[in-house]
């Protein structure tokens, strides 16, 4: 079952399908409108090597989006995309 609860169930429930999966590297797609990028910051950062990509759709390219955006953009494997197609042409790219 997927959908509903917090932000921490959200990371819990990704955690678990690594966990389940140990030999799988993932890669991971979301959007900036809920906590995602943060989300998937501490999912690579406690799965080093596990995590092949980031891709994150813009929602709302706000002024305070970008500080979001420079920070994260600044680890390896984080992309931040305007649209699916954008996102499409990313994971084409690094895999």
């Amino acid at each position: 079952k997927s959908g509903g609860g917090s932000h921490e169930h959200k990371k819990e429930k990704i955690k678990l399908v690594m966990k389940m999966f140990p030999e799988i590297a993932f890669h991971l797609i979301g959007d900036s409108g809920q906590h995602d990028p943060e989300i998937y910051e501490e999912i690579s950062s406690e799965f080093p090597g596990r995590i092949k990509t980031v891709i994150i759709r813009i929602v709302n390219p706000s002024k305070d989006e970008k500080g979001r955006r420079e920070r994260m953009e600044k680890i390896h494997n984080f992309y931040f995309v305007k649209n699916t197609e954008e996102a499409m042409e990313v994971a084409y790219r690094v895999s």
